[in-house]
């Protein structure tokens, strides 16, 4: 029963420390962007060393440092479990230094099955731990689990960027950027959720993922609720395009007005489609 309970244990931790990695990545893939920019344009940047030091204590080393546990509880959790066949190829494919790992800081863009932007140790890592099943693979290979990793920091990276949003477009734009970054694609991202009478357009749109977003801004209870009410009418208007399936309407409240609680009661009760995802994020 003991070595149930440090199995269990250890696979709620690498869940944990996998899912924190996920939602650091694409801030630590932007600010690795920016670096370059700001080196090759020096006269442009003449902070950029001062940046350069903040992102990385701000981004990388943690990162970083998550990275190296997740070493250390992977290799644990395949010794506890017997399998010392399979504990040798971890060090084969990951060596045998948790500190040195080549694959820590590799960076790579998966053209073949989603064009997303990747650290190897996490897809590696992710691939290894397959067989075990406490891992839903499926899901990350689409993609899905960095997009809502994304969203639902939201708070998090207005924080890190500076931004205390007044308005929408406030609050999707810097996301936009970090998901452009991750996703290629979205950049130019166009759809045809025409109607006779308007034009509907998602504020976010990852082809990829076949994913849309929506982003609605609140400053009061009354307005929370309207838009709840827009993203009824935004059901009906994002439909007969078959590029996109997934649909995320990402309510941002200045304050807690409702409570995340009762926000999904009276999200249940508008029925809203089963492919639409709500997300609330309370700014500060």
């Amino acid at each position: 029963m003991k070595k149930e309970l440090i199995l269990k244990y250890l696979e709620e931790n690498i869940i944990d420390l996998l899912s924190k990695a996920y939602e650091l990545l694409p801030l630590v893939i932007k600010h690795q962007t920016d670096e370059s920019k700001w080196s090759n344009s020096p006269d442009l940047y003449p902070d950029y060393q001062e940046w350069v030091s903040e992102g990385h204590d701000k981004y990388e080393r943690p990162f970083f440092d998550i990275l190296k546990s997740i070493y250390l509880s992977v290799s644990l959790y395949v010794e506890k479990n017997n399998t010392p066949n399979y504990l040798s190829i971890f060090h084969r494919i990951f060596g045998e230094d948790y500190e040195k790992c080549k694959y820590y800081n590799e960076f790579n863009c998966d053209d073949y099955w989603t064009g997303e932007f990747n650290n190897t140790f996490l897809s590696k890592t992710t691939q290894f731990l397959s067989p075990f099943g406490f891992i839903d693979s499926n899901r990350k290979e689409t993609g899905l689990i960095y997009l809502e990793n994304i969203l639902h920091g939201t708070e998090s990276y207005l924080n890190a960027l500076g931004i205390n949003p007044i308005k929408e477009a406030d609050v999707y734009q810097p996301i936009k950027q970090v998901v452009n970054v991750i996703f290629p694609s979205s950049s130019n991202a166009g759809s045809v959720f025409l109607k006779p009478n308007k034009q509907y357009k998602p504020d976010i749109l990852v082809p990829e993922l076949k994913a849309a977003i929506e982003y609605k801004y609140a400053n009061s209870k009354d307005r929370l609720n309207k838009n709840i009410e827009e993203v009824v009418s935004d059901t009906q208007g994002y439909t007969n395009d078959f590029n996109y399936s997934f649909f995320y309407a990402v309510f941002y409240v200045t304050q807690d007005f409702m409570g995340k609680n009762r926000f999904m009661e009276t999200w249940k009760q508008h029925n809203f489609p089963k492919n639409w995802i709500p997300i609330y994020i309370v700014g500060h």
